[in-house]
């Protein structure tokens, strides 16, 4: 049996309130509590003209009303406001917290949209969702639990600012090698769904040149349209990517966000360092997985300021360029196979570091061209397996 004040979930009109209970409502940016449920909150519970969020009387206000208004990352924003609420009510047992269907009506979103940033209230007993929440939040775990199947978004972040010119070629050589891995990990474990993200930036615009694709195994990826220009907003360029691609992720997915860029952050309008490090904290401990790659930098410092641990290190020239990327496709196959042997369980350990290949890929190497020698073939001399030390003597470099 509930204790008294709570329910099942929110009515879908709330017309009073017990004692202890608090109307959470959707506010808009100047408190103008004029329609809706808010003005419901003012009317009846003791909202305050003027007050755009927080507790207030009787109920509670979240801004998700943004019209009119100049911001930029929607996503952002509501996860910002949403988790407010979440830690009130996490600290503050005593009462319990009625939301309908928030932002679903004056604000203008859906509730396929506004239910995931509530995910993180499901488990607190002194908080109810509406109904058609619930049925969101229950079909994603029925999902879940039929398909087998082990989502791998991958997110790329490729600087695009003027220095990369140098070595342009070899960046987008290097990119459509780690497509072809990506590809050719879709095709030999069959459990695992593979999804690319890839965005290049400069401070001209940052460009998502592929949203969640999904990799088809029996399909080429090749991308050739890359144009160094300007500077480098490393932190917005990785704020707005990952917390763009957060939205469609669920707790049971895999994420290997994977950074690469030849210079220091220099230019960003809309993240600070702050900002990544606390959105990266936060991501690791839901078992994301970043790697940092950089050049023209102390990386060690750079990576320690954003939180990430697994960093590489690359020589600025063409060759070194070259050389990282095979070292990183390398890295990128044994994550996967590793993936595909233990699941991802070790992805939640402190000390993983994804640049530490587990073993020597049952692979032959081709030095001299960088790049895996077809062994099918009977009458092609076999060359020597230095592979992984070459990738090692590359990462530590």
């Amino acid at each position: 049996m509930k204790e008294k004040g709570k329910v099942a979930f929110t009515p879908e009109y709330v017309e009073s309130l017990e004692k202890g209970q608090v109307f959470v409502f959707g506010s808009n940016l100047i408190g103008c509590h004029s329609g809706g449920a808010s003005m419901t909150a003012m009317n009846n519970f003791g909202a305050v003209w003027g007050q755009a969020e927080g507790m207030q009387g009787q109920c509670y206000a979240i801004p998700v009303d943004i019209r009119g208004e100049a911001i930029d990352n929607v996503s952002l924003y509501m996860m910002r406001h949403i988790g407010k609420f979440i830690d009130f009510a996490k600290t503050h047992q005593d009462k319990f917290f009625l939301v309908p269907k928030i932002g679903c009506g004056a604000a203008g979103f859906d509730e396929e949209f506004m239910a995931p940033f509530f995910r993180d209230a499901l488990n607190l007993e002194n908080v109810s969702l509406p109904k058609s929440f619930m049925e969101i939040h229950r079909r994603e775990k029925d999902d879940q639990k039929g398909d087998k199947t082990q989502k791998v978004y991958n997110l790329i972040i490729l600087d695009e600012s003027g220095s990369m010119q140098a070595i342009a070629k070899q960046a987008v050589s290097g990119l459509n090698e780690t497509f072809q891995t990506i590809c050719n990990a879709q095709k030999e474990h069959q459990e695992q769904k593979h999804f690319i993200s890839f965005v290049t930036f400069n401070s001209k615009e940052i460009r998502t040149i592929m949203n969640r694709q999904a990799v088809e195994c029996d399909k080429e990826m090749k991308w050739t349209d890359y144009r160094p220009n300007a500077a480098t907003p490393l932190y917005t360029a990785m704020g707005e990517s990952i917390t763009e691609l957060r939205k469609y992720v669920n707790d049971k997915d895999v994420v290997l966000v994977t950074i690469i860029t030849d210079g220091m952050e220099n230019a960003s309008w809309k993240y600070s360092g702050d900002d990544i490090k606390r959105l990266v904290g936060e991501l690791k401990e839901k078992g994301w997985v970043f790697a940092y790659i950089g050049t023209n930098q102390d990386v060690d410092a750079v990576a320690d300021g954003m939180g990430i641990r697994s960093r590489m290190h690359y020589d600025y020239s063409p060759t070194g360029t070259q050389d990282m990327f095979v070292a990183e496709s390398c890295c990128k196959r044994s994550f996967f196979d590793k993936l595909s042997r233990h699941g991802r369980a070790f992805m939640m350990e402190e000390d993983y570091d994804y640049f530490e290949p587990e073993k020597e890929p049952d692979i032959t190497w081709d030095l001299s061209e960088n790049k895996p020698l077809d062994t099918k073939d009977d009458n092609q001399e076999e060359k020597p397996k230095g592979f992984l030390d070459k990738v090692k003597s590359i990462i530590k470099s």
